[in-house]
C-alpha cells in the first residue's frame, strides 16, 4: 500500500538521522499519493451519483456510477448493474448487467453477492444452481447480510456453522 511504503520511508529517514516528521506532515504526504487520490475521486463520484440518482438524473448518475466503478467500487459496480438490468439510462443488457453484478460481488459488494445468490437459486437470467447459490449465499452472509442466512437456511441446517466454517473459501 502506498501511504504504507511513504510511512516507512519517512520513519526509515527519521532513524537513520535525518528530520523527524510531524503526524501532520506525514499524513499530508500520505493524503497527497495517488492511490489517495484516487481513493477521493472515487468516493467523490460515488457521492455525486447517489446524489443525482435521488434527483432523477439518471445520465450524470450512470457516468459517475462508471467512473467510480473503473476506479474499483464495488458499490458503483453494483449499481451500474441495476442500471444495465432496469434500462435507467442504457438500453437494457442483461448480459452487461450480469457481467457486473459477478464483477461487484468477486470485488466485495454483499449487496451483489446476496442478489446473484438469488438469481443463481431461482434463475431470472440465470441457470439455477444449487452450489452457486450456495456459494454467494454463504459470501452475502459472511459480509454481514443476514438475509442470506435465511436463504442458506432453505439448504442447510445450520448455516450460520456453514458461514463461520467457510470463511475465506469463497473470496
Amino acid at each position: 500500500h502506498e501511504g504504507c511504503i511513504v510511512s516507512l520511508s519517512m520513519v526509515e529517514s527519521g532513524l537513520e538521522g535525518g528530520r523527524k516528521d510531524s503526524l501532520e506532515e506525514r499524513m499530508m504526504r500520505i493524503n497527497h499519493t495517488e492511490s489517495s487520490m484516487e481513493r477521493e475521486v472515487r468516493d467523490s463520484a460515488i457521492l455525486l451519483a447517489n446524489q443525482y440518482l435521488d434527483e432523477g438524473d439518471f445520465e450524470l448518475s450512470f457516468k459517475n456510477f462508471e467512473k467510480a466503478a473503473d476506479l474499483g467500487s464495488p458499490d458503483a459496480m453494483f449499481f451500474l448493474s441495476l442500471m444495465y438490468r432496469e434500462g435507467m439510462y442504457v438500453r437494457r443488457n442483461m448480459r452487461k448487467s450480469l457481467e457486473l453484478l459477478a464483477r461487484a460481488a468477486d470485488a466485495g459488494s454483499v449487496d451483489a453477492q446476496f442478489m446473484l445468490g438469488r438469481l443463481y437459486d431461482e434463475g431470472g437470467g440465470l441457470a439455477e444452481s444449487e452450489v452457486d447459490a450456495i456459494k454467494y449465499y454463504t459470501m452475502a452472509a459472511a459480509g454481514g447480510y443476514l438475509s442470506a442466512l435465511y436463504y442458506l437456511g432453505q439448504f442447510m441446517e445450520h448455516p450460520e456453522l456453514h458461514v463461520r466454517r467457510s470463511i475465506g473459501k469463497y473470496g
